[in-house]
C-alpha cells in the first residue's frame, strides 16, 4: 500500500465520521473491493462477463490491502 493510499482512507475514514455513512457495507468483500479502489485511484475493467475485475495482480494485492486498513480503521 502507498502512502497516498493510506492518506486517501484516512479522508474517507474522517468523512465517514462526520456525516455517519460509510462507503463499505462490510458484508460484501467485493463491494467493498470496488469501492476501496475507486479511493486510492484503482482502475478496473470489465471482463467478458461484463464484471468488475482489477488489470492485474499487483492492482488487486494494493486493493486488498488498503481494503484491510479501512477494517482496522473501523474495528472490523
Amino acid at each position: 500500500m502507498l502512502k497516498k493510499d493510506i492518506k486517501a482512507i484516512k479522508e474517507v475514514y474522517i468523512d465517514e465520521r462526520e456525516c455517519g455513512h460509510t462507503i463499505c457495507d462490510f458484508d460484501d468483500e467485493q463491494h467493498d473491493l470496488r469501492e476501496i479502489a475507486e479511493v486510492i485511484g484503482v482502475d478496473m475493467i470489465e471482463d467478458e462477463e461484463e464484471e468488475l475485475v482489477f488489470k492485474n495482480e499487483k492492482d488487486k494485492a494494493r486493493t486488498e490491502e488498503a481494503l484491510s486498513y479501512y477494517y482496522e480503521l473501523h474495528g472490523c
